[in-house]
């Protein structure tokens, strides 16, 4: 007879039973593997309208027409900034912290200055933003930023001088589209997008 059965009959005879645990398996890995990825979108829209204080040798006109100024004052903090073209600019953001990694968004920004179309004709000069391309850096082992993430931004700023006070008047408006993929899906969408917003308005 073997030692554990001659155990197994000795527990029986003082009343004791033994119990047997089975292992289970982790289901973490299986439940992950069996998610789909989500897709979520988001609209921001920020307005603009401020005093505007001016002297008629120092125009607003004049300032928006100076681009490198108007740029470097969008982006005040230290951020990596390159001008690609008379117009266009690349900036690299500064990091960001999305749950354990670090990511930086690499956005290039073209700006143009022109008379006004579609609008009244007593604004004077019009300044137009606009993302032409945006790459996540730091999470190309997590997601494809490429197909997975696309990032819009359009903005306009002009002097508005009709009744007793000038204006400075604008607006923004930021679209994300994000494909969080299975190991993201516990994290709360609005969390990130605030992230990515407030990468863009800093």
């Amino acid at each position: 007879m073997s030692k554990t059965l001659e155990r197994r009959l000795e527990n029986l005879r003082n009343g004791k039973r033994e119990v047997k645990l089975k292992k289970k398996k982790p289901q973490l890995e299986w439940h992950l593997k069996n998610m789909k990825p989500k897709s979520h979108k988001y609209l921001v829209r920020n307005i603009t309208d401020i005093p505007l204080y001016e002297t008629p040798w120092d125009l607003f006109d004049e300032y928006l027409e100076d681009k490198p100024r108007v740029f470097n004052s969008m982006f005040p903090h230290k951020h990596s900034i390159q001008q690609l073209y008379e117009d266009e600019w690349r900036i690299k953001m500064m990091p960001l912290k999305v749950v354990a990694l670090k990511v930086w968004q690499v956005i290039d920004f073209r700006l143009k200055c022109k008379y006004p179309l579609q609008v009244p004709s007593d604004i004077t000069k019009l300044l137009e933003v606009q993302l032409t391309r945006c790459e996540l850096q730091g999470l190309d082992k997590v997601i494809d930023s490429s197909s997975h993430f696309a990032l819009g931004v359009k903005a306009r700023l002009y002097p508005d001088r009709r009744g007793n006070k000038s204006r400075i008047r604008g607006d923004c408006e930021i679209n994300i589209s994000l494909v969080f993929p299975p190991t993201f899906t516990f994290i709360p969408g609005g969390a990130i997008r605030d992230i990515l917003v407030k990468g863009v308005s800093q």
